[in-house]
């Protein structure tokens, strides 16, 4: 489809899209969200990074709007076929069970449909095959999965594949260099505003899983401890066995490069590079399917 079809839509049409988009939630839009959705209805991709529970999602929900506004077609890609069906079924419930199919190697559901939600494999061998009609853009959910050893030049191999008037939006709780990735992208795609958002709403708790013998009782029962208190309430030998473990768990780094897997080390090797000449990427911890 030829890009001069799609042009920066700065237009009351377009700026009532984005009041519409707005008036659908009762609660004000975080200016990372606003960048997002402003970007992406000037026709420009965008990658996402913001903790967990920062609201990523509703980037999406928005290119989701675009998509059937424009009476184009969305792919929304997940690493696992558990988070695919989550995504199917919440947006069959949001947008209506004919706009929304799935594709994945269990299930093929209105595969036609405006919105398609499907495992990254899927996408990438349509893209490679026989293309996917009318596609205008192409979520890409928990990104960070490109640092996999695995599977991680599956995106890459999107990103490269993708025609050059598809939009991405990338989402990922995790990507720490992701204004690097971006560049990368920029090269091989089409231009991409990268948005890092670090603050995070939902605040975490680091806690150690224990036993314990209750007064009076001969069973123990599981407890949590909070960390600062861990530290008091642990033998010294075991004491330097949970900082170190707590240390190294909390600098691990993602590379990706071919060859066999390597394991997580607090301190990575030298950064490695796939085929494509993506540049390695960080992360705060372990790629995960936090959304």
């Amino acid at each position: 489809m030829p890009a001069a079809r799609y042009r920066p839509r700065d237009t009351v049409e377009g700026m009532d899209l984005v009041e519409r988009f707005r008036a659908r939630y009762s609660f004000p839009l975080d200016d990372f969200q606003l960048e997002a959705i402003r970007a992406i209805q000037s026709d420009q991709s965008v990658i996402v990074s913001a903790p967990t529970g920062a609201g990523k999602t509703l980037v999406a929900e928005f290119a989701i709007l675009a998509a059937l506004e424009s009476g184009t077609r969305l792919a929304y890609t997940t690493p696992l076929k558990a988070l695919s069906n989550q995504k199917f079924g919440d947006f069959q419930r949001a947008y209506g069970e004919d706009k929304v199919g799935i594709l994945t190697g269990d299930v093929k559901v209105n595969p036609h449909a405006p919105i398609v939600v499907m495992t990254t494999e899927i996408l990438r061998n349509a893209l490679y095959g026989s293309g996917f009609e009318n596609l205008r853009y192409i979520v890409l959910d928990e990104c960070h999965y490109m640092g996999d050893e695995g599977r991680g030049t599956v995106w890459e191999e999107i990103i490269v594949a993708a025609p050059r008037d598809v939009l991405l939006v990338g989402l990922s709780a995790t990507v720490a260099n992701v204004k690097e990735i971006a560049d990368w992208i920029s090269i091989v795609h089409r231009p991409i505003l990268p948005i890092f958002h670090p603050h995070r709403p939902v605040p975490l708790a680091y806690v150690i899983a224990s036993s314990r013998r209750p007064s009076g009782s001969r069973k123990k029962r599981p407890v949590a401890i909070p960390w600062s208190r861990s530290l008091h309430s642990t033998p010294a030998s075991s004491r330097r066995r949970l900082i170190a473990s707590r240390s190294a768990s909390s600098t691990r780094t993602a590379t990706w490069s071919p060859g066999p897997p390597r394991s997580w080390k607090a301190k990575p090797p030298a950064p490695t590079y796939a085929i494509t000449g993506c540049p390695s990427l960080r992360t705060s911890r372990a790629p995960s399917t936090d959304s």
